[in-house]
């Protein structure tokens, strides 16, 4: 498999209700989750990167232009996760061959595990 056909579809569009804060802009080991988990996949080869955002949309988008990460508006995101991991994998190309799918609630994955 080439890892310019393998796309990550990282999940961002929810609530962040249980943490009280929006998750993907908090700080871990100084940077945001976000930044740390499309850093992850392009330092593994992974550098098509597709974020699924809904809530807060308009706070994510800068950042994931930063990072020349792609985005998808889930506009049906109170409808819960499914309904982003849907609108996320509609949006890859034809060519992919396979696709890493990460909820922003597990930020901390290891390198070895993508490879």
């Amino acid at each position: 498999m080439k890892p310019q056909r393998v796309s990550a579809v990282i999940l961002a569009a929810g609530f962040s209700s249980r943490m009280e804060d929006f998750k993907p802009l908090l700080l871990l080991g100084g940077m945001t989750i976000m930044e740390r988990v499309i850093r992850l996949f392009h330092q593994n080869g992974i550098s098509h990167t597709q974020v699924v955002v809904g809530h807060r949309a308009e706070d994510l988008i800068p950042l994931l232009q930063s990072w020349r990460a792609e985005w998808v508006v889930n506009k049906n995101y109170r409808e819960g996760m499914f309904s982003s991991v849907i609108a996320g994998i509609s949006r890859l190309e034809a060519d992919r061959e396979a696709f890493f799918l990460l909820p922003m609630d597990i930020p901390l994955v290891r390198p070895q595990t993508l490879r």
